[in-house]
C-alpha cells in the first residue's frame, strides 16, 4: 500500500516578510498558505499546476512574489478598505489568494480562459476569501505581464 508522506513545512520567515513587505502573516495566514502548498502539491499529482514544489522556493516564487506587488496595501490595509482585485490569467491561484489570504477584508476574483488549471479549488468560491469571475471590475488588477502593457492601472 502507497502511503502519502506528510509534506514538507513551509518556511515562515516572519523577519523576511517584514523587512522586504512590512507585514507579516499571523499564524492563521501561516495556516492557510501551508494549505495551499498541500493542496498545490496534491494537485500536482493529477495536473502539472507548478513545477516549484521545494518548500522555500514555493514561497519566494508563489507567496512572497505574489504579495511583494501589494506590498503598500498590506502593511496599511485602511489606505484601499472594501479592496477588490481581480487577479486575470490565475492559473494556479498566483497571485490572487495569497492576496486573499493577507488582505481577508478585500473581494478577490480569480478570472483564468480554462477551467483545467483553476488550482487547487474546484472553483474560486471554494476559498472563502475569493469570488466567482464577474465583469472585470475590480480596483487593482494582478497578474504575471508577459509584456509591458499599454494600458494604465
Amino acid at each position: 500500500m502507497l502511503v502519502n508522506p506528510e509534506p514538507q513545512r513551509l518556511p515562515e520567515l516572519p523577519e523576511l516578510w517584514e523587512i522586504t513587505l512590512g507585514w507579516q502573516p499571523t499564524a492563521h495566514q501561516q495556516q492557510q498558505f501551508q494549505q495551499i502548498y498541500e493542496q498545490i502539491l496534491m494537485g500536482n499529482q493529477r495536473l502539472n499546476l507548478t513545477r516549484i514544489t521545494d518548500p522555500l522556493e514555493f514561497w519566494e516564487k508563489h507567496l512572497w512574489d505574489s504579495l511583494q506587488g501589494v506590498a503598500p496595501l498590506l502593511s496599511q490595509p485602511s489606505v484601499q478598505p472594501g479592496l477588490r482585485v481581480i487577479d486575470i490569467g490565475t492559473g494556479a491561484g498566483f497571485p490572487g489568494l495569497p492576496v486573499a489570504i493577507a488582505r481577508p477584508d478585500a473581494t478577490i476574483t480569480l478570472l483564468d480562459s480554462t477551467q483545467k488549471k483553476r488550482g487547487p479549488f474546484a472553483a474560486p468560491s471554494d476559498h472563502p476569501a475569493t469570488e466567482k469571475p464577474s465583469s472585470p471590475g475590480g480596483s487593482i488588477r494582478t497578474g504575471r505581464p508577459i509584456a509591458a502593457p499599454s494600458w494604465g492601472l
